[in-house]
């Protein structure tokens, strides 16, 4: 699934369409203290805290890798929620 974000280089800005995996791996490199000088402190870390959701593996869990049985939708998520809804 595409997600769509906005970024802006040199004050014009950028539309992306990323997949999840893109995301998770940017999202990770964005952890990485050696990346830190990378970070605009002016704009960094608007986002928290993250509610989480009780669906099985959403998007959030499954970016903090929150997840259990992933691959298993007729399971139980980790805080005993029913996958199916």
């Amino acid at each position: 699934m595409l997600k769509h974000t906005i970024i802006n280089i040199d004050n014009k800005c950028l539309d992306l369409l990323l997949t999840e995996d893109e995301i998770k791996t940017a999202f990770t490199r964005a952890l990485d203290h050696n990346n830190a000088q990378y970070i605009n402190a002016n704009i960094c870390c608007k986002c928290w805290p993250i509610d989480s959701n009780k669906e099985c593996c959403p998007f959030w869990k499954s970016i903090f890798g929150l997840c259990e049985n992933c691959e298993d939708k007729s399971s139980k998520d980790s805080e005993g929620t029913d996958c199916n809804g």
